[in-house]
């Protein structure tokens, strides 16, 4: 009800919540907002006045959800969601970015992942975010983690071969390439299993 267009970004573990958001409006300024929807029934708004919402994480248990939100004179940032305490801003991500996303979150929901945008060097990079520490990674997305947050997957410019190229990331391995599968193809990791063994994306032309 009120939204014209929706979509589902994310489901908890045991399937019983979708996460998603939609858009009220079919002309500017849209308008968008979030929402938990229940398998038992029900649907929760995950909104905030004059805030545009896009919700696009949430943890095993449907507990917690994370994505991005803006609004006037409010440039993209991080939110963190839980249905008793609204929604909050994650400290210590800024690093002087003028923009932050979130894209996913661990299964207990201590871990996020996603981007940051700067005005300069290095322009964009990622994160892997935690209530003691904020993880800088060299990279273009991070579009998915592991069920405990210790494995991060998406993709970055590899400079070398001028293609976008999928990686693996632990702390003790670092940023890992996966390669494209063809020659002069681009590869994109889009998720990853919940042990962090097997990476799932695609690969596509110039």
């Amino acid at each position: 009800a009120g939204l014209v267009e929706s979509w589902a970004t994310d489901v908890s573990a045991d399937g019983k919540y979708v996460l998603g958001y939609g858009r009220k409006s079919d002309s500017p300024p849209y308008e968008y907002e979030g929402f938990r929807w229940r398998v038992s029934g029900g649907l929760d708004r995950i909104a905030a006045p004059g805030l545009n919402v896009v919700a696009k994480g949430i943890s095993g248990d449907g507990s917690i959800a994370v994505g991005t939100s803006w609004g006037t004179g409010i440039e993209d940032e991080v939110f963190r969601w839980t249905a008793q305490g609204g929604i909050t801003r994650l400290g210590g991500l800024s690093a002087g970015a003028i923009r932050t996303n979130a894209d996913a979150i661990s299964a207990d929901g201590l871990v996020v992942v996603g981007d940051r945008i700067y005005d300069g060097d290095p322009y964009r990079d990622c994160f892997r975010w935690t209530e003691g520490e904020v993880l800088g990674l060299d990279a273009h997305t991070a579009n998915a983690t592991s069920s405990d947050g210790s494995v991060v997957v998406g993709g970055l410019d590899n400079h070398e071969t001028a293609l976008f190229e999928a990686y693996r990331w632990t702390r003790e391995t670092g940023i890992i390439l996966l390669g494209t599968c063809l020659p002069n193809y681009h590869s994109r990791a889009l998720a990853v299993s919940g042990d962090g063994s097997i990476v799932v994306g695609y690969v596509q032309n110039n």
